[in-house]
């Protein structure tokens, strides 16, 4: 299934209902190609199937494995340099 935005006002010929200028309409992936080649609607995009909705992840509450993220250094700099770039504080 298929959804997309009307760019214009039609007669729908799948289940025979009037659609709007800017409506969003779902329909199957052919019958959307079509009116998307006839220039009737815009911005088509797929919607997961049913069976995709319903299938659960496989690893979905599994522990992972990555390493934490590193700390930021709280280091600052000592007093700025005459030429406006900061020098590195030494020693800490």
């Amino acid at each position: 299934m298929k959804a997309a935005v009307t760019n214009r006002c039609f007669l729908r010929s799948d289940i025979k209902e009037h659609v709007k200028t800017g409506q969003t309409i779902i329909g199957e992936d052919a019958y959307i190609n079509e009116l998307s080649r006839g220039g009737l609607v815009r911005e088509t995009r797929m919607m997961p199937d049913p069976e995709e909705l319903k299938a659960p992840f496989a690893d979905a509450g599994e522990k992972s494995y990555a390493s934490p993220a590193a700390q930021v250094s709280q280091s600052k700099t000592a007093h700025p340099s005459k030429r406006g770039r900061p020098r590195k504080q030494t020693g800490a």
